[in-house]
């Protein structure tokens, strides 16, 4: 209001209400009336309206004439429209009901050369919010999974491992002003309330510790997430591969995504008693390691829409290669099932999971395209066990998680599915059975559903003795369902793996040694015949 000499600057503090944006605003009009220049009884610079309460503050002399500041909200069944904003302080974020001030706001800065908008909030409670949209944002922008230029942002976090409540050396990572602002004492004094009293833990986090209290928590912590990204990890390398696919297919709002899942190699991970579920100290279990790459299609034309309404980059994120853009206004299912006979022809495909929506439009676009034969299997998405099925929506998600906790899975990098897994939501039954939520997520989750009926298939083979497919659903008639044996089949038959047949330190490289030579002994009964 004064020091960028704007010709009629408006300047606004907001809130959810009137009263909280006037929070922020009388303490403006604290600092403002100390400051003598701006004060001279006989020449002011600034005007206060109000009488027991301070309600605008203007600036007299030009060029900042008819500039002023004041508190604004947003009140229910007012549109609120007409603020002009040189600059906008929005308090307490967390607290808004929806993002109507903010939009208000930012729509209003186009009769500005250079407005400024800056948002101040606690953490929340709710990931459906206006609040939660603009963390995500932020945190995006400074890990550099979105180029904004015209965004900057500081969140104040702890890391996933720290115990706020137990170790006073991790405070001031949400607290960078403590002992400054805020006492250790005071901090101290909240964390033994917490101590004492479990129902007040949740605030207390949320308001001293900046961290997400509602009952939706990070399905896989970013920090495990990043460490298995691999810059390193190309469609290239995996060429000529063992593949196993998992399709899940849209038109119009959510994504279509088609992951692949490789073979790709070995590891020791520490064993597990079955028992305890505890590591048994000093062995460890040989187990399969997976490659995973996921591509994933929107359609372009209504693409501007959806990434106001999502509050999604989905545009930088089709000019940087990591998001497929189909021509018009739903997703071109041809387009996917040309890339997918594109992929069989590059990788060792062994089988495709997918989920029952639109496949039949889909197989009538892989035979309009001569598609060779590709196994697929359907893949259930509830929590219900199909007897004729070993594709279960619990195991494949537990799977997932498995794989990444035991560090045997390398993902290609990709933002569009980091923030697919970032935003996952699940329902979870009373017997830990997980099942996908996509109308309770905060990001659009489709590149993970694919990835995880993928994982599923990739590891139906893989002995889990431990998982909560076994507890419910180990097979009640002792045979396996047709998808195992197909797979088995598939990986177990007669074929030739000449990678594993080159690696002599890979467990199977006997089998496939005695293998080779068996069929080289039946050529030569042939030759001699």
């Amino acid at each position: 209001m004064i020091a960028d000499k704007e010709p009629g600057a408006q300047i606004y503090s907001c809130g959810a209400t009137y009263d909280q944006a006037s929070i922020l605003f009388q303490d403006a009009v604290k600092m403002a009336q100390v400051v003598e220049d701006w004060n001279d009884p006989d020449d002011p610079m600034i005007t206060y309206s109000g009488n027991a309460k301070v309600y605008n503050m203007a600036v007299l002399p030009p060029p900042q004439a008819h500039s002023f500041f004041r508190p604004i909200s947003r009140m229910k069944g007012k549109t609120g429209s007409g603020p002009r904003p040189h600059m906008a302080l929005c308090d307490e974020l967390h607290e808004h009901p929806d993002g109507g001030v903010v939009e208000m706001l930012e729509r209003g800065f186009k009769f500005r050369r250079q407005p400024l908008l800056i948002m101040i909030t606690n953490s929340g409670s709710d990931r459906r919010s206006v609040c939660w949209a603009e963390h995500e944002h932020a945190i995006a922008v400074a890990q550099g999974d979105v180029e904004d230029d015209r965004t900057f942002s500081y969140v104040c976090a702890l890391d996933d491992e720290d115990k706020p409540f137990e170790d006073p050396s991790c405070w001031k990572k949400a607290n960078p002003l403590l002992g400054v602002t805020i006492t250790e004492e005071y901090l101290r004094g909240v964390v033994q309330q917490a101590q004492q009293i479990a129902g007040k833990q949740n605030n207390i986090l949320r308001l001293h510790f900046c961290q997400w209290t509602d009952s939706a928590k990070a399905w896989i912590s970013r920090k495990k997430w990043m460490s298995c990204e691999d810059p390193n990890l190309t469609r290239e390398q995996m060429r000529g591969r063992r593949a196993y696919g998992g399709l899940d297919l849209s038109q119009v709002k959510d994504l279509t995504a088609k992951a692949w899942v490789f073979e790709d190699g070995f590891k020791d991970v520490p064993a597990i008693d079955p028992a305890t579920r505890e590591v048994i100290p000093g062995q460890t279990v040989r187990k399969p390691c997976y490659a995973l790459i996921v591509d994933s299609y929107t359609p372009l034309e209504t693409l501007a829409a959806r990434e106001e309404a999502d509050r999604t980059p989905y545009k930088q994120w089709v000019d940087n290669g990591y998001l497929i853009g189909t021509p018009g206004p739903v997703i071109r299912l041809d387009i996917v099932a040309a890339d997918l006979i594109e992929d069989n022809r590059n990788f060792d495909v062994v089988a495709v999971a997918y989920d029952q929506y639109l496949i039949r439009e889909f197989a009538v676009e892989l035979d309009a395209l001569n598609a060779p034969a590709i196994k697929f299997f359907d893949h259930p998405q509830g929590i219900n066990y199909r007897k004729e099925s070993d594709l279960f929506m619990p195991r494949s998600v537990e799977m997932f998680e498995t794989l990444i906790l035991e560090g045997r899975l390398r993902v290609n990098v990709n933002p569009v599915l980091r923030t697919a897994v970032a935003g996952a939501v699940f329902w979870i039954s009373p017997a830990g059975l997980k099942r996908f939520m996509k109308d309770k997520a905060t990001n659009r989750i489709d590149p993970a559903v694919a990835a995880a009926m993928a994982i599923g298939l990739a590891t139906l083979n893989e002995p889990d003795e431990n998982s909560v497919w076994n507890k419910i659903g180990q097979r009640e008639r002792g045979e396996q369902a047709d998808q195992t044996k197909a797979v088995a089949e598939l990986v177990n038959g007669d074929e030739i793996d000449y990678q594993i047949l080159n690696d002599r330190s890979h467990p199977l490289h006997e089998a496939m040694v005695k293998r080779w030579n068996e069929q080289q002994e039946l050529t030569d009964d042939d030759d001699d015949d």
